[in-house]
């Protein structure tokens, strides 16, 4: 049963990846024509530099607490409460960070808005992502995977909404952060109808450890993100903005590609052998 149940969300999830990427690249192919090469390039570059820390807001608990969920359901309101906490704690540390390193990295100081909105909208996406965590623990793929869709089609829909208004990259930084918004007062919205409230009590005793066990998940990240992203931050202090925008609208496909049928099954499988723990 379990094997067969394994099966059967890796292929939810694999049909959902593909559903999420071709959006993804029909994205892509608008933002080529609508924008210029060298737009495109600076659009690209902020992403790069600001995902490169997606990492940190959620230090790797949302997957122990998948893991510790999937063997202990009774105990959703406190493990999505402390998730919930380190997220937000260190959600708002990742933006601190980013305005730090921001004057110190980027020549055009024009930038600085750019940089946080696309700041806050991955604040907001991590307290999103921990919305589905008791489905994912329950092995409900679907659900998990409806969710991703919609919030990818918020996230692409509120981008180009806001670049039709403004014809400039702050619309298109400002229209996704508002359709992230609205997307994760959505998804807590419909969560809180079948699962019960998380427990937000800051008890320090039981974070930090609970921290440390994200932690190894956490920098198996960070090293995915900064071999994805680093090439493009690289060029972007190298080469021009136009070269940049050529090379990302070359290599977008290929990274897509890679992730499309591997992190299915490891989604799939984890909650599985969290309850093969116990």
């Amino acid at each position: 049963m379990t094997l067969h149940l394994i099966a059967q969300n890796t292929l939810i999830l694999t049909a959902a990846e593909f559903v999420i990427k071709g959006i993804a690249l029909v994205f892509n192919f608008i933002l080529v024509r609508l924008l210029t090469v060298n737009a495109f390039g600076d659009y690209n570059l902020v992403l790069a530099f600001v995902g490169i820390f997606s990492f940190l807001p959620d230090l790797g608990v949302s997957l122990i607490a998948v893991r510790d969920l999937a063997a202990q359901p009774k105990n959703y309101p406190r493990l999505v409460g402390q998730t919930l906490i380190i997220n937000l704690v260190f959600s708002f540390i990742s933006f601190l960070i980013i305005l730090a390193l921001f004057p110190i990295y980027f020549r055009n100081q024009s930038f600085a808005v750019f940089v946080i909105l696309a700041g806050i909208t991955l604040m907001l996406t991590s307290l999103r992502t921990v919305a589905k965590l008791g489905f994912d623990a329950a092995q409900r793929m679907s659900v998990s995977a409806t969710f991703t869709i919609i919030n990818s089609l918020f996230s692409v829909s509120g981008s180009l909404i806001g670049f039709f208004i403004t014809r400039n990259l702050f619309g298109l930084f400002a229209g996704n952060l508002l359709a992230t918004l609205l997307s994760l007062i959505l998804e807590w919205g419909i969560i809180l109808r079948f699962l019960p409230l998380p427990s937000l009590s800051f008890n320090l005793a039981k974070l930090v450890p609970f921290a440390k066990q994200g932690l190894p998940l956490s920098l198996a990240t960070a090293t995915a993100l900064i071999t994805t992203k680093l090439d493009t931050l690289i060029l972007g202090r190298l080469l021009t903005s136009l070269e940049v925008g050529w090379y990302v609208a070359a290599t977008t496909l290929i990274f897509a590609v890679i992730q499309l049928f591997n992190v299915p099954l490891m989604v799939a499988a984890y909650p599985a052998l969290g309850q093969a723990k116990t």
